[in-house]
């Protein structure tokens, strides 16, 4: 029997985590938000609590609230006061963030407890997927499209990966069945911009193992990718080949050409703080070449110039901002500390994976997004300050 000694209320919010984490996985919107609010207004009670009983400080790094700045952004771009929905959702990644941040803070002691649980949540995601896609026939699984089901596969790939290097336990047994499925999920999505990010992710991390290991790293980055080019496997050499022929003519090259002759229509005020978090859509009907055909995006396809339009040169600032100092922080741990190596490798991975498929495909100021990304920043953080601590 696994004994979890935590007080009741982070059991009960490692519970809330959990549901989220697995809603997000599944791409349930409804029961995200649901325990979303529910872990703010958990959240925000053990907060208060212990900052007017205790005079106990937050603790947690600033970096953290830097999503709420956007809501600042909004405001002032958009002229309202007023929150919206755009609003609740940053507000809701955020405590997402500063929850993971707190749970690991305060603490969960029994490793083997959050090893089971997060292979439990690897598992049924694999199984949710593989169910929706053979057995319902949705080609995206329970994901709205192929890209994000590549990304979540690309994200539990990586976790169970970590897993399967750094526990000795006998359920670490279980994760080649997992790997070799996702790896055929991801594969079977045509997801490029999926393919390239886990390359780059890989080859960066690469850079930071001891000699022999990185030797064969560097041969298995080299020789999976070169197999499944000439032997086309999933019709893997085919689209890197449509790829690089048509890469002028490409989609997304279009919508990013059209976005920025859009946003040179920007006036001084919306250049420094943009024109507004919802307002992409509507606006860049008159300037898409696509929308002609009757064909109308919501985003431009790359977290810079999405950015950029929403919330201006001070947005994009604060987006440089959180990535920097993020990768800093991962890669200074990873160069100085044994004991969280592994740990500050795989959110370093599943950070270069966030930013390079926000910078070709998908939404930036999305929750599909913005959970991952705190979640790692909050995690980022609570390694830090226990290194510092140690130190």
């Amino acid at each position: 029997m696994i004994h979890f000694k935590l007080p009741s209320f982070w059991k009960i919010y490692f519970y809330i985590l959990l549901i989220i984490s697995f809603s997000l996985l599944i791409s349930k919107g409804g029961l995200i938000r649901i325990f979303s609010y529910i872990g703010l207004f958990a959240l925000t009670y053990f907060y208060l609590k212990e900052y007017f009983t205790n005079n106990i400080k937050l603790g947690f790094n600033k970096i953290l609230l830097i999503p709420l700045a956007y809501i600042l952004l909004d405001m002032i771009a958009t002229k309202s006061i007023n929150l919206n929905n755009e609003h609740m959702k940053l507000i809701l990644a955020t405590s997402f963030g500063v929850g993971v941040f707190a749970l690991a803070k305060n603490q969960i002691h029994s490793t083997k407890y959050l090893l089971n649980s997060t292979i439990l949540l690897l598992v049924l995601f694999m199984i949710f997927q593989v169910f929706s896609i053979f057995v319902l026939g949705k080609l995206n699984g329970t994901q709205k499209n192929p890209h994000y089901l590549a990304l979540y596969s690309a994200y539990a790939l990586q976790i169970g990966l970590f897993y399967y290097f750094t526990e000795t336990r006998n359920i670490k047994h279980i994760i080649p069945i997992v790997v070799a499925i996702l790896l055929g999920l991801i594969l079977s999505t045509s997801s490029r911009p999926t393919w390239i990010a886990l390359f780059i992710a890989a080859f960066l991390c690469m850079l930071f193992l001891k000699d022999k290991i990185k030797n064969l790293a560097l041969v298995l980055i080299i020789l999976v990718p070169s197999i499944l080019f000439f032997t086309n496997a999933w019709n893997f050499g085919g689209r890197l080949k449509e790829l690089f022929i048509n890469i002028s003519s490409e989609e997304r090259v279009v919508i990013w050409s059209d976005t920025w002759t859009m946003q040179k229509s920007s006036n001084n005020l919306q250049w420094l703080f943009g024109n507004g978090l919802d307002k992409f859509e509507e606006n860049f009907k008159v300037f898409s070449r696509y929308h002609l055909e009757g064909n109308d995006f919501t985003i431009p396809h790359n977290s810079v110039l999405e950015v950029l339009y929403s919330s201006g040169l001070v947005g994009v600032g604060l987006f440089f901002i959180v990535y920097f100092f993020t990768s800093y922080h991962l890669i200074d741990i990873i160069k100085k500390s044994d004991k969280f190596k592994s740990l500050a490798l795989l959110l370093f991975s599943m950070l270069i994976v966030n930013f390079f498929m926000g910078l070709i495909t998908i939404k930036w100021f999305t929750h599909l997004n913005s959970y991952v990304l705190t979640a790692i920043i909050g995690l980022t953080i609570y390694i830090k300050s226990y290194y510092l601590q140690k130190k």
